[in-house]
């Protein structure tokens, strides 16, 4: 299991099972449902998108993401290798203006990957994923390249069935309101 990363050192592969106490000192667990605090991530400096890298590659079943923005290639790539792998991977994203999101959308209709656009009163800005029910990466982080290489963001990645669930409700949640894709109309600039 990954120690956290230190001076631009990735983490590996996380996974729902083994403990990781991934910080030096931390004892792992809180008082919510034995939530174990698995690793954090700062940008700029590589971190942050190291530990969002870690929980994408380290999922065996499924993957829940809700994003707020999202032009990430790397974390896009990630997604993709999982769903290849046989993961069950599904993506709400915020409506988007067509400058936030230039690519997102059609690489994930290109590639089969389920998205929904988030209907929300505001804005949809959640950054969440949750990998097998277990594992929730959270933070101000957007899958951006600005939040990997300009921005100041930080990254949590948590361990634990409870938190998950959370989690995964509202996931559920947004999920249900959120606009299906095929039925939303074309708008310029976003869609192919």
């Amino acid at each position: 299991m990954p120690a956290a990363p230190r001076s631009g050192e990735a983490p590996g592969a996380l996974s729902a099972g083994a403990p990781d106490r991934g910080i030096p000192g931390a004892d792992g667990v809180d008082a919510f449902g034995g939530v174990e605090l698995v690793g954090v991530g700062f940008s700029p400096g590589g971190s942050a998108e190291k530990w969002v890298l870690s929980v994408i590659n380290g999922a065996k079943k499924e993957l829940r993401v809700s994003a707020y923005t999202f032009t990430s290639r790397p974390v896009a790539a990630a997604l993709l290798r999982a769903r290849q792998r046989g993961v069950d991977v599904a993506v709400l994203l915020h409506a988007p203006a067509p400058r936030e999101t230039p690519f997102i959308i059609p690489f994930l209709r290109g590639n089969g990957i389920p998205f929904r656009l988030g209907n929300c009163k505001g804005l949809m800005h959640n950054k969440f994923i949750v990998a097998d029910g277990a594992v929730v990466q959270t933070g101000s982080y957007n899958y951006t390249r600005a939040a990997a290489s300009v921005n100041a963001e930080n990254v949590v990645v948590l361990r634990g069935a409870a938190c998950a669930r959370v989690y995964l409700r509202e996931w559920a949640r947004l999920w249900r309101e959120a606009q299906a894709t095929a039925g939303t109309p074309k708008r310029r600039g976003v869609f192919p």
